[in-house]
């Protein structure tokens, strides 16, 4: 315990409020048993406020758009559609919105305690919370849940970090479109936000440092992806592997493959994965240690 501070013990303490443990945490508090869920920033976790929903939201409006555009096939004439930046901005925000309260509701009607604020560990099963809205509150739980997600992840790429690029979560708050932009990871972040942005109207190169994009499928899926891909325009270049990054003085980004050619565009989006978001929760307190590798 931190100077005074009384303990409050619950049956259950979940630390990060996305899918697993809003779950959990709203089904055990519905039974009965003292619930404390702490949420920091995003109410219903990562996939709402900054993956599954916004994207999908987008990659509907892509949809749309494409379909527009195709209106004169079923003898429907009028002015080519466009992209409206900032209405597109304002339909994902709502809709996340949307879930969000719902997500809220649901929480504080299955009668569990939902803290807004950071948590960290000082003790096994026991963390301090510095409340969002001043103040702080200490509590252990018989059961502790991880559920801090994760965040994106930049590889050690010399200058990538310091040419501060775009990450699958920095994109959806955009204020304008790039007019190109180089796309760092034929995964299904990469690839999903290939296709959308294409859609939009931006030119878009994508780097996959494998011999094809998507790796975890099927070679011939992958294969009748990058087919889609080629004929609506988007460059997919495979085994290529990046050797630096640089911001460019008129804004630009370029990058340098290993095999020293260079491409440059607009921006940069680098979508090569995510880590686990758990580097300020004071794991050492709670009697965790890394392993050997550095990560836990």
């Amino acid at each position: 315990m931190t100077g005074s501070q009384e303990i409050e013990e619950v049956d259950l303490l979940v630390v990060g409020g996305g899918k697993a443990g809003k779950s959990l945490a709203m089904d055990r508090a519905k039974a009965g048993q003292r619930v404390a869920m702490v949420e920091r920033r995003w109410i219903g976790g990562t996939c709402i406020n900054v993956a599954c929903v916004p994207t999908k939201t987008l990659v509907a409006a892509a949809r749309v758009l494409r379909q527009a555009r195709r209106a004169r096939d079923f003898g429907i004439t009028g002015e080519r559609p466009a992209i409206d930046v900032d209405l597109l901005r304002k339909h994902k925000e709502t809709v996340v919105e949307g879930f969000v309260e719902g997500q809220h509701k649901a929480f504080i009607g299955s009668g569990m305690d939902l803290l807004l604020g950071t948590a960290r560990f000082t003790g096994p099963r026991t963390v301090e919370v510095a409340l969002n809205d001043g103040g702080t509150r200490e509590l252990r739980g018989v059961d502790v849940l991880i559920n801090t997600g994760m965040r994106p992840w930049l590889p050690p790429v010399p200058g990538l970090a310091e040419a501060h690029v775009l990450t699958s979560e920095s994109m959806l708050d955009l204020n304008a479109l790039p007019a190109t932009i180089i796309v760092l990871g034929g995964g299904y972040i990469g690839t999903e936000f290939a296709q959308m942005l294409s859609a939009f109207g931006v030119e878009v190169t994508l780097l996959e440092r494998g011999p094809h994009i998507l790796s975890r499928e099927d070679a011939d899926i992958a294969q009748e992806v990058a087919g889609v891909f080629a004929a609506e325009g988007i460059t997919v270049l495979t085994s290529a592997a990046v050797a630096r990054v640089a911001r460019n003085s008129d804004g630009t980004v370029t990058v340098t493959l290993d095999d020293g050619r260079k491409l440059t565009a607009d921006d940069l989006l680098a979508a090569v994965g995510r880590t686990p978001a758990t580097a300020a929760l004071g794991l050492e307190a709670a009697g965790w240690r890394p392993t050997a590798a550095g990560s836990w």
